[in-house]
């Protein structure tokens, strides 16, 4: 803590009357002296960029890719998904159901249109059916979803274990209304990078690959990362572990009639041949 005498704090005071006499500080505002100024320096400023730069190419890769569509669709595979059955659809909450269809309804996609998998070998094997229930809701995407109470009778609560939890599940108490449609799998649209995103995402990996910037940020969000020359002699080091062990593997390399055999050493007899 900086204590000021007498007659520095009369200088500060007279040199603030003049500027607020001046128009240079309205009057009432504190003055703030350099020493308790917090300035940022070179380093902090770095790293204010590396965080902008990092944001701005997270918000690339979100929408790296565009949306083109095809003058001819095209068909990949098969389908199958949950429609109304022909029953259902003269129901008076017809629009409820349909409204519960896109949250639970399901689908799959297959290269043939039997949906079957193969079950045992030789005299054994058999084709079965393979299921495709209704999407069950937790109790907390319920409330995540804001999904109106009125749709709860439609469901029993019960109770789910996911991932060695239990959690309160909403499973539709009348799947009968619903049937499994299958078609063929059209592909209407498709996905190109955009050039000027791409040419902007390597401009940014270019500049927080140089002079190991990424470890830098790597720093500021809490990871711990080595710098780059020591991640790529990690690298080095895998690849020769692998082909070292890929050599070991492969015994063609080696010639199998090589003649092994175990030599014993004298150290007598070299001397008599070699004498010191």
């Amino acid at each position: 803590m900086h204590t000021f005498n007498a007659p520095v704090a009369q200088c500060i005071e007279h040199r603030a009357s003049n500027a607020e006499v001046a128009g240079e500080i309205p009057a009432g505002s504190t003055i703030s002296s350099p020493i308790n100024d917090t300035m940022l320096n070179t380093q902090d400023y770095f790293d204010k960029h590396l965080l902008r730069l990092d944001g701005e190419l997270s918000e690339l890769w979100r929408r790296r890719r565009i949306r083109v569509p095809l003058d001819e669709p095209i068909q990949r595979g098969w389908r199958r998904f949950h429609v109304l059955t022909a029953k259902a659809t003269k129901r008076p909450d017809k629009d409820v159901l349909l409204a519960l269809l896109e949250i639970i309804g399901t689908m799959t996609i297959r290269n043939s249109p039997e949906f079957r998998k193969k079950r045992g070998s030789g005299r054994w094997r058999r084709y079965i059916e393979i299921e495709q229930p209704l999407r069950e809701i937790t109790v907390g995407e319920w409330e995540r979803r804001r999904l109106p109470e009125t749709w709860k009778p439609y469901f029993r609560q019960e109770k789910r274990c996911h991932f060695r939890v239990w959690h309160d599940a909403l499973i539709f108490a009348s799947p009968e209304v619903f049937e499994l449609r299958i078609e063929p799998n059209l592909i209407t649209e498709t996905c190109i990078c955009d050039p000027a995103v791409e040419q902007r995402i390597a401009e940014i990996k270019g500049l927080l690959w140089h002079r190991n910037a990424i470890c830098r940020l790597d720093w500021l969000y809490g990871y711990s990362r080595r710098c780059r020359e020591s991640i790529r002699q990690k690298l080095f080091d895998k690849i020769a572990q692998r082909e070292l062990r890929e050599a070991m593997q492969n015994t063609l390399e080696v010639d199998p009639v090589a003649f092994i055999q175990r030599i014993r050493i004298s150290f007598r007899r070299i001397i008599s041949i070699f004498p010191m």
